[in-house]
């Protein structure tokens, strides 16, 4: 891959706020799929909306989406050769004993439930490890065991305003990417519903099966234009207003 301008000025500023997470204590954070829970690297990083994380992403050539070809849908892949070189170009000493990346296959919800995994739920979570190990403590070898141990991310000093800098300096090349392909985030708004639906579904025919009884699955709720969620996923009208809002200056 052809590292452009944007994706340095990008990786540039994502590596401030990695750098500074690994000033704190070692944890374990997921990079792909749901980021609703305190494990998720993009809530860590301060996005609180799927399609803003994953816009970032794309900018800074750190993911893409791929198609199915088989079944057409579509997901983000995280492109994991793209995050080691960003972390080895700026901690090429220290790269290991400050970041690990792992890959886990588990069930996010069962596990954050601790209930039993179900097989159809599981998804292949890519993980990072962020942060100093300290000598004579135990850390989880794996985000999955952490999320079922309760372990939650370290307080660091700080945090918060290292968080807004980097969404507030980032926020034009997010939606320029989301603008540019509105088409894509839609799609992928609707696919995460009907995924959450899905996962909803045979949760419960699961649970009815253990029960040796017939339970009857949840409705589903169509959202307003088949788009939005309480995620905050965007439409065209959102993004359009908030490239208006920004100045010219700004742009």
């Amino acid at each position: 891959m052809i590292v452009t301008k944007t994706m340095w000025n990008a990786r540039a500023l994502l590596m401030v706020l990695m750098s500074f997470l690994a000033t704190g204590e070692s944890c374990w954070y997921t990079m792909n799929g749901r980021a609703d829970h305190c494990h998720s690297l993009a809530r860590r990083l301060g996005f609180y909306q799927n399609e803003e994380y994953y816009a970032f992403l794309i900018a800074a050539g750190l993911a893409k989406c791929v198609e199915n070809k088989r079944t057409g849908i579509k997901k983000m892949h995280m492109l994991s050769d793209q995050w080691e070189n960003m972390i080895k170009a700026e901690n090429a000493e220290n790269a290991e004993q400050f970041f690990q990346f792992d890959t886990k296959r588990f069930d996010l919800d069962a596990v954050i439930n601790g209930e039993t995994q179900i097989n159809k739920c599981r998804f292949d979570h890519l993980a990072i490890r962020i942060g100093v190990k300290k000598a004579g403590e135990s850390y989880a070898a794996s985000v999955s065991d952490q999320i079922r141990e309760d372990v939650a991310p370290p307080n660091i000093s700080g945090l918060l305003s290292m968080q807004r800098s980097l969404c507030r300096n980032v926020r034009r090349m997010t939606y320029d990417v989301i603008v540019e392909d509105q088409d894509l985030f839609e799609t992928l708004a609707i696919e995460y519903e009907i995924n959450k639906n899905r996962r909803a579904r045979e949760r419960a025919e699961a649970k009815a099966s253990s029960l040796g009884k017939r339970q009857r699955p949840p409705s589903t709720t169509a959202t307003e234009n088949g788009v939005r969620n309480k995620e905050g996923v965007f439409g065209t009208e959102e993004a359009t207003a908030l490239l208006q809002s920004l100045s010219l200056e700004e742009r």
